[in-house]
Parts: C-alpha cells; structure tokens; sequence
C-alpha cells in the first residue's frame, strides 16, 4: 500500500510538473516578438569550416558573410538562449 501511495504522489508531482511547463511556454510566447515582415539590423556570419557548407550556401569567398550573400528566396534563423 505504501509503494502505491508513494507512486501516486510522484505521478501527480509529475503531471503538475509538466502542465506548469507547457502553461510557462504558451506565456512565453506571447512576449515581444517580431512583427511580420520585420527585418533585423544587418551582421555579418563566419565562414563555416565545411566547402560543402559553403558551396551550398553560394559563398565565393573565405571572408566573413552577411545574409543578404546567400543567394536564396528566404532564410530561416534560428535564435537560441543559453544563459
């Protein structure tokens, strides 16, 4: 009875936990974002070591890069937060 009682009570700590993390997420989102159409100050990008990289990004030369180089219709940043 004991082990059944413990098990309960981990499994709600458990189910708590993860609705207060997707609740966290979806407040989260609703921070500053960026507007639709918006655009970044422009930066430039190291080189990646790879020439495959490279090829596939359509850079000519080894010097650092800024995203309007790359030769495509759109390009996908991705930003991520490592405190």
């Amino acid at each position: 009875m004991k082990i059944k009682k413990s098990f309960l009570r981990s499994f709600q700590f458990l189910a708590c936990l993860l609705f207060l993390v997707q609740v966290h997420a979806a407040y989260a989102a609703e921070g500053d974002v960026f507007p639709v159409g918006s655009q970044i100050a422009p930066f430039t990008v190291g080189v990646p070591d790879s020439p495959e990289v490279q090829k596939y990004l359509g850079l000519k030369s080894s010097d650092p890069f800024k995203l309007t180089d790359i030769g495509a219709k759109i390009v996908v940043i991705e930003f991520m937060n490592a405190l």
